[in-house]
């Protein structure tokens, strides 16, 4: 949140929503599954998918680090590499800008401060 204050719960559930409409619409567009995004498959397909599903939970949720990966059973240092990697190059990654469109109206998010509550895995 901007204010720098931890989210309220009516935030830090349109949070979770809106990691779970990302992970539907990584795996749709991407072609990955969500059963591999969630896994701990290493393949090159599977991480890049991961990767874009990270920087887009990054730029359109309040949502820490460490919540973005317990969201998929991830450790926050792979969700801050994941989103190091995608933003040095975002020209490579087209599927944001198709992820991007079908999000429609979503405005990215500023972030201030993580908020200090724990993320359910992902269903």
């Amino acid at each position: 949140p901007l204010s720098g204050l931890p989210l309220t719960d009516d935030q830090f559930a349109a949070g979770l929503s809106k990691m779970s409409t990302m992970l539907h619409l990584t795996a749709e567009v991407t072609g990955v599954s969500v059963a591999d995004l969630k896994s701990f498959r290493r393949g090159t397909v599977i991480c890049r998918a991961r990767h874009i599903f990270f920087w887009l939970c990054r730029h359109y949720t309040a949502c820490s680090f460490p919540q973005i990966g317990n969201y998929l059973g991830k450790d926050h240092s792979t969700v801050v590499h994941g989103v190091k990697k995608v933003s040095a190059s975002i020209a490579l990654y087209p599927e944001i800008k198709k992820i991007k469109s079908l999000l429609g109206d979503c405005v990215p998010t500023t972030y201030a401060q993580p908020c200090e509550r724990g993320v359910e895995s992902a269903p």
